[in-house]
């Protein structure tokens, strides 16, 4: 169906339609997915409660993560190293990937899951699948709680993933002519006129009133808050305290030396011998071991003030006492704001964020690792979060008050100018004032120049749905708005496309694929849905 609908496009319309595939883009199916309502109440097991829906069927979060676990070792077999696959919502897509193949009566049967086993890099020895590697890596897998029928569930799942992409993707057929008319509109050349309505250029015209400002401020008071404000105390413990405590033999030094050997490499890439850069090592190595010889110090102070102050022994005084007995300098911090980036001359916003978000019984931070040393800190007071008084942010507030209302003013201008222009002649539109900047080009040269000699990419990706001599609609964007105008056409020449014929035919057949692929993607966002506060 949609193979006979996109021919019946390209038989019907010009070069101008070929806008619909300019840029095909497969949007997120989890960025898609529309919301519903979460919940978790009874008594139940929270890893069996429905976290969505795939195809008129609950998905829940016990569900979601065995997929995931199955997807990360298969993808470990297979490539032979670790994988990072990501949160619940990635298993919840995995999940909805089988029911699909199932949907479309896909199957996977024992011989190709086994095909699938022997293909594994892990498995290998010297290029060949090695049963007795097999043997000690799925009994390995075995003490990990994966037993046989996991693992064969999880390869079961890939080959249907295999099978659910070919049929998607192997199904397109290209027609006669086709990559001709992608030749043509990629490689035409357009002439274009852009005029910018920017709004830092009608800022002067933007005059506030009193009166309007603090209406408009009423308005938009829940958008002014003062960030809550705290005053702690910071222990600030240096790496390089713990420089003379590492100890480093040959074997240590060589070990490192093989696992980092890429940050010894000499100037033009090329490995060097540890020879050549020992000292280096040593130093790289010291460095490293003190880093991790600090944030362990660190973790376990942190630690124990926890678990002191848990248990409601005091507050601020254990703190001071256990760095004393850590011999660590306690700094008393000066009044910061959650939104600060720095305190004093600490510049570590994590360290800030992990005390805005302590608990108010437990104020202590985790040990938090900087640049040159490792951090622990103690809230004493906070101030929580308030919406602000107008005299607190009068000057941010006209600011952005100014900045909307130019921003109101460029774009409206943008509007004018379009209608003003789609007024005259077709002939004299081009030779308007307005036009601040001028392009020839091809889309598919654009996609070999640099950001700055391209006109904006929305202006690029209109192009094909104006006709010469057309004004486009204002569009708008983060400065302000902008027009555009063809003012010229020409067909490419032809014998570039019969020399490069077969490039051609496999750059349009891509493109068919990925029209494809983003029709079975939006079929899955209109069949799937995730539910509101999933868990990370």
């Amino acid at each position: 169906m949609l193979i006979r609908s996109i021919n019946t496009v390209f038989m019907k319309h010009s070069r101008w339609l070929f806008a619909v595939f300019t840029v095909v883009i497969i949007v997120s199916f989890l960025g898609f997915m529309v919301p519903g309502q979460f919940g978790m109440g009874g008594c139940g097991n929270p890893a069996d409660a429905a976290m969505g829906q795939a195809y008129g069927e609950n998905v829940s979060y016990r569900e979601a993560m065995e997929a995931i676990r199955g997807f990360v070792i298969v993808q470990e077999l297979m490539i032979g190293r670790s994988y990072d696959a990501g949160n619940y919502d990635y298993g919840f897509y995995l999940v909805a990937q089988r029911k699909a193949a199932v949907r479309r009566g896909l199957t996977a049967s024992n011989d190709e899951v086994t095909a699938l086993f022997r293909e594994c890099t892990a498995f290998r020895k010297q290029g060949k699948f090695d049963y007795d590697v097999y043997n000690r890596i799925m009994g390995n897998l075995r003490q990990r709680g994966m037993d046989g029928d996991f693992i064969v569930g999880a390869f079961r799942d890939e080959v249907l993933r295999g099978k659910l992409n070919r049929e998607i993707t192997e199904t397109v057929i290209p027609t006669d002519g086709e990559e001709q008319m992608f030749y043509r509109f990629y490689n035409g050349e357009f002439r274009i006129a852009v005029a910018d309505f920017r709004a830092a250029d009608y800022l002067k015209q933007v005059k506030p009133d009193a009166k309007a400002l603090q209406e408009w401020f009423k308005l938009r008071r829940k958008d002014y808050v003062i960030p809550a404000q705290m005053t702690a105390l910071v222990v600030e413990i240096p790496f390089s305290g713990q420089m003379a405590k590492v100890k480093a033999d040959p074997a240590a030094l060589q070990k490192y030396f093989s696992a980092n050997a890429a940050k010894f490499a000499g100037k033009d890439g090329k490995p060097v011998s540890f020879d050549a850069v020992k000292g280096k090592v040593q130093k790289a190595y010291a460095e490293a071991q003190a880093r991790t010889m600090t944030a362990a110090l660190a973790q376990r102070f942190a630690r124990d003030v926890y678990d002191q102050v848990g248990d409601g022994a005091g507050k601020d005084d254990i703190f001071r006492k256990e760095a004393g007995k850590y011999k660590f300098n306690v700094i008393r911090t000066a009044r910061f704001g959650a939104d600060a980036s720095a305190i004093g001359k600490i510049a570590e916003p994590e360290l800030i964020k992990q005390m805005d978000q302590v608990l108010k019984s437990v104020p202590v931070t985790n040990a938090v690792m900087g640049k040159s040393a490792v951090y622990v800190g103690y809230v004493l007071t906070r101030e929580e979060p308030r919406q602000a008084e107008w005299k607190e942010v009068s000057a941010r507030a006209t600011e952005d008050y100014r900045q909307l209302e130019a921003m109101k003013l460029a774009r409206k201008a943008a509007a004018d100018a379009s209608v003003r222009l789609a007024k005259l002649p077709a002939d004299k539109r081009a030779l308007d004032k307005v036009w601040s900047k001028r392009y020839t080009l091809s889309l598919w040269g654009a996609m070999r120049m640099m950001p700055d000699q391209l006109p904006p990419m929305q202006v690029l990706g209109i192009l094909p749905s104006l006709t010469v001599n057309e004004v486009s609609r204002p569009m708008p964007d983060t400065a302000g708005a902008a027009i555009v105008m063809v003012t010229g056409w020409k067909a490419p020449d032809m014998a570039a496309f019969n020399k490069d014929r077969q490039l051609w035919q496999g750059l349009w057949m891509r493109q068919k694929i990925s029209i494809q692929t983003a029709e079975f993607q939006r079929d899955m966002e209109n069949s799937c849905k995730l539910f509101q506060d999933r868990r990370k």
